[in-house]
């Protein structure tokens, strides 16, 4: 009888055994899938930077038109007697010549309104 509760015992010790190596090959391999992903996840993160920077640089110069284009209209818009239409022409007139943009915004708020003006005449 001990015999047979002895081989009984094996089949159970070597099925824990089996199941702790099972678990080990386990852990190993959920490990290295683990590392895998971390290391594809940082190559996208820096693909991911690297296409950032390139398409910011591409509409920066957009970017920087719109904010004088703006800043121009807000500045357009503290000047009085001028209808809509009028500050739409002069803020084309004003982004898209460098000159008149430099000028238009050294100047105080009365001599902006008198460019304006000649802008719209054709003064200028």
């Amino acid at each position: 009888m001990n015999r047979s509760m002895s081989s009984m015992r094996r089949p159970s010790m070597s099925k824990e055994v089996g199941s702790a190596r099972l678990k080990k090959k386990s852990s190993g391999m959920e490990e290295m899938v683990v590392e895998g992903l971390m290391s594809a996840a940082s190559l996208i993160s820096t693909e991911i930077k690297e296409a950032t920077t390139i398409f910011a640089r591409g509409i920066g110069v957009d970017t920087a038109v719109h904010d004088i284009t703006k800043k121009i209209y807000e500045d357009l818009l503290m000047l009085p007697d001028f209808s809509m239409s009028e500050r739409l022409n002069a803020s084309s007139v004003l982004v898209h010549d460098s000159d008149y943009t430099d000028l238009f915004f050294s100047l105080p708020e009365v001599e902006k309104a008198e460019l304006v003006r000649g802008i719209l005449r054709g003064d200028f």
